[in-house]
């Protein structure tokens, strides 16, 4: 897991959990580049659940609802697209470790 230090990563309980279960952490600089696809991912799926939220003209009405609008959302989402994100990881390192840590397209 990649943590950048903000509280909630760093907090008692998160802290507690991740050795409860074994979570291997990797920290990382507040600031850096964010070479996480899954940043990619919950903008696309953020967006998407809005619109879904929009089209029906109400938001979901209790926790089943919600869970299943969000289940709709998350199984429409490009995964083609997120695949090909996973695949250019190294890409992305590269071009940060040349940009020596600074600011990058991603």
């Amino acid at each position: 897991m990649v943590e950048d230090g903000v509280s909630y990563h760093t907090s008692e309980y998160t802290t507690k959990h991740q050795i409860q279960l074994s979570i291997k952490c990797m920290d990382w600089p507040l600031h850096s580049p964010d070479l996480n696809p899954i940043e990619n991912v919950w903008g696309i799926f953020k967006k998407r659940y809005q619109k879904a939220v929009w089209k029906r003209k109400r938001i979901p009405r209790n926790m089943e609802e919600l869970i299943g609008l969000a289940q709709e959302v998350w199984s429409a989402l490009p995964w083609g697209r997120i695949y090909g994100w996973i695949d250019r990881i190294p890409e992305r390192v590269n071009f940060c470790l040349r940009r020596n840590g600074g600011p990058t397209q991603w």
